[in-house]
C-alpha cells in the first residue's frame, strides 16, 4: 500500500490497484482505463471538495482495485444536510461529467470512441453510487 498525505488528507492507494493500472496498460486498455481513472478521480475529488465546503473532516482517501473511498468523521456528529451533500457531491459529479462529455463530443472536440468510454463510466459510477445501500453513497444519503 502506498500512503501520502494531500493536505491534511491521508491518502492511501491500494497495491493491488497499481497491478490493475499496469495490467490494463499493458493489455493495451488504454483509453478504458484512462477514461475510468478520470470517472472516479472527478467523483472522489467531488466528495473532498463538497467536504471542505462544508466543514466536514476528511479523516482519508483509499484507492482500490474498483473504486475509492473516503472516510469521514463520525458521521453521527454531522448534520443531516452535510452528509447527504458530501455524498451526493461524487454522483452529482459524475452526472455532469457525463453531459459534459456528450457536450465535447456533439462538437467533435473529443473522439467519438473516447467519449462513449467515457460516458459509460461516469453512468456507471453515478449509478451504482446511487443505490440506496451503505456504504454507497445513495444508502448515505438516504
Amino acid at each position: 500500500m502506498i500512503r501520502f498525505r494531500v493536505g491534511d488528507t491521508n491518502v492511501r492507494v491500494h497495491a493491488l490497484a497499481l497491478i490493475m493500472l499496469a495490467l490494463s496498460f499493458a493489455l493495451g486498455a488504454r483509453a478504458e482505463l484512462v477514461a475510468m481513472l478520470t470517472a472516479l478521480l472527478l467523483h472522489e475529488g467531488a466528495h473532498l471538495l463538497a467536504a471542505r465546503l462544508l466543514r466536514v473532516r476528511v479523516e482519508s482517501l483509499e484507492l482500490m482495485p474498483f473504486g475509492g473511498a473516503l472516510t469521514l468523521e463520525n458521521p453521527y456528529r454531522m448534520g443531516r444536510w452535510q452528509l447527504m451533500g458530501v455524498s451526493l457531491a461524487g454522483p452529482f459529479a459524475n452526472l455532469l461529467g457525463l453531459v459534459a462529455t456528450a457536450a465535447l463530443a456533439w462538437w467533435r472536440a473529443l473522439p467519438v470512441s473516447f467519449s462513449l468510454e467515457l460516458m459509460r463510466f461516469h453512468g456507471m459510477l453515478a449509478a451504482f453510487n446511487l443505490l440506496p445501500a451503505l456504504p454507497l453513497d445513495g444508502g448515505r444519503a438516504l
